[in-house]
């Protein structure tokens, strides 16, 4: 005899998890507020929802450098994607550009696809002002030497190029030699200099002039 109704249930534990891949909206956002999406797609719809755990690495801090929306992405039902937003955390500090790296750590109801990785970088806008001075304001024509000095601001952790400008009455190579025609200042230095030499010729001739500007500055500004 059957003892009540008797009935047994099992599941058939589905086996097919879709695939999943990230992406960036950009490889960059400003460190003043820019933000950047990651976003998780699956390779088709799932019935199941997806989630992925997301793993933070990279030379910036989450909080002091930047903030991220969350640590995981959940794609619900019928859908293909989901997405997390990291947003900038401006400074006052003149520092290299710094990245964040996004890496799947595990997904529930889905699979990486191979290894995954995204990255962004923070683009640093606290860039220092840079001003010229001489240590003379003449040369003798004889080899009288001549610096020329850039002057930052403040110590900067970049590499600070300031492109120069010749003019004048005066002619490079023939009236005088000028070491470069840009100054570098090194990361952790507050200047860098060029020298100017004069060349002695036979011409009696009035005091010529050289005239010295800036053409332009990579990772630093012209002041004034």
């Amino acid at each position: 005899n059957e003892r009540g109704a008797q009935r047994v249930t099992a599941d058939i534990t589905d086996d097919d998890n879709q695939d999943v891949t990230l992406s960036l909206s950009s490889n960059s956002l400003a460190e003043n507020a820019g933000t950047v999406t990651v976003t998780a797609t699956l390779a088709a719809v799932s019935q199941k929802a997806v989630t992925v755990i997301l793993d933070y690495s990279g030379t910036a801090t989450n909080v002091s450098d930047y903030s991220r929306s969350s640590d995981s992405i959940l794609i619900p039902v019928g859908l293909t994607t989901g997405t997390v937003t990291l947003t900038g955390i401006d400074d006052s500090d003149d520092e290299r550009n710094e990245t964040i790296i996004v890496n799947i750590d595990s997904v529930v109801n889905g699979n990486e696809r191979g290894a995954q990785r995204v990255t962004a970088d923070i683009t640093d806008d606290d860039n220092q002002d840079v001003a010229l001075s001489l240590s003379s304001d003449s040369l003798a024509e004889n080899a009288g030497t001549v610096t020329v000095t850039a002057t930052i601001s403040a110590v900067s952790q970049k590499a600070v190029t300031v492109v120069l400008d010749y003019s004048g009455t005066a002619s490079n190579a023939i009236d005088y030699n000028a070491t470069a025609t840009e100054i570098v200042i090194s990361p952790g230095s507050i200047d860098g200099t060029v020298t100017l030499t004069g060349i002695d010729d036979s011409t009696d001739e009035r005091s010529e002039t050289i005239i010295v500007n800036i053409d332009s500055v990579v990772n630093g500004n012209e002041r004034g």
